[in-house]
């Protein structure tokens, strides 16, 4: 009777004990387990390839804190529609001028020639033969004072001309899941915009991530550069690692890479 009561406390205490060890491996588990490791470093790219984002992170064991300095590198095309709308409505403004204003003009377009230092433009021409091609019609254009044709290589060149936008920024993440983190940093830029950005590991692979960025709220729409950024609530952005590992390129829709913004 007394080994069986015996019997039955040492089953109680090892049953309790695996409890215990049970709950210890699944809280060890949000940094020890190997599948769930933070990541150091992520590379991933938008689905069409026209943006790519790196990061490098370091993980404080005392906060829980993943902090991560980003790279953001984005190729923007030409707005094909608002850069014919722009040109229409420049030949509709030149259609209404008057003899007098008409004349004026062109004696402002013809003089415009020595504006440009011929160093500069040299420089300029040297970059490729698709430019010295823009710069012979424009000059054609001036020699015989037509302005009106002038808008016909501006806007092509126009057409043809893609931005980069680059930047950096950090983010600093929180543990949400298993191999998933979380960053919200708030309300950022004069448009007040929140994004929350969340970072998980690849199912299969245990050094991709990918990257999800959500439009929480656009807090301003009023302003003049903020106007149109009300359709962005609650948008959402991906990229994976998929694309950049399948080519590691991207084709420029374009003939000239601007740097200005």
């Amino acid at each position: 009777m007394g080994r069986s009561r015996e019997k039955g406390t040492l089953r109680a205490h090892c049953a309790l004990f695996l409890v215990f060890l049970t709950v210890a491996v699944l809280d060890s588990y949000a940094i020890d387990s190997p599948t769930d490791t933070p990541p150091t470093f992520f590379a991933v790219t938008s689905h069409h390839g026209e943006e790519h984002i790196t990061g490098e992170c370091s993980y404080t064991p005392t906060s829980g804190a993943l902090h991560c300095d980003v790279h953001d590198v984005l190729f923007i095309p030409p707005d094909l529609q608002e850069i014919t709308q722009e040109e229409q409505e420049s030949q509709k403004q030149f259609a209404s001028l008057t003899p007098e204003q008409l004349r004026k003009e062109k004696e402002r377009f013809a003089n415009s020639r020595g504006t440009l230092d011929p160093i500069k433009r040299q420089r300029i021409l040297n970059r490729g033969p698709k430019t010295k091609e823009f710069y012979r019609l424009m000059d054609k254009a001036l020699n015989e004072q037509d302005f009106s044709r002038a808008m016909a290589p501006g806007a092509d060149h126009a057409k043809r001309t893609c931005k980069m936008l680059n930047q950096n920024f950090e983010l600093e993440f929180k543990r949400v899941g298993p191999a998933k983190w979380l960053a919200n940093p708030g309300p950022q830029g004069i448009c007040n915009i929140s994004k929350a950005y969340e970072l998980e590991r690849h199912p299969k692979i245990e050094t991709w991530w990918k990257l999800t960025e959500t439009v929480v709220s656009v807090g301003d729409t009023t302003a003049a550069l903020c106007q149109g950024l009300g359709s962005e609530d609650k948008q959402v952005t991906t990229w994976s690692p998929e694309m950049d590992a399948a080519t590691g390129e991207y084709e420029l829709p374009c003939d000239f890479l601007s740097w200005n913004p």
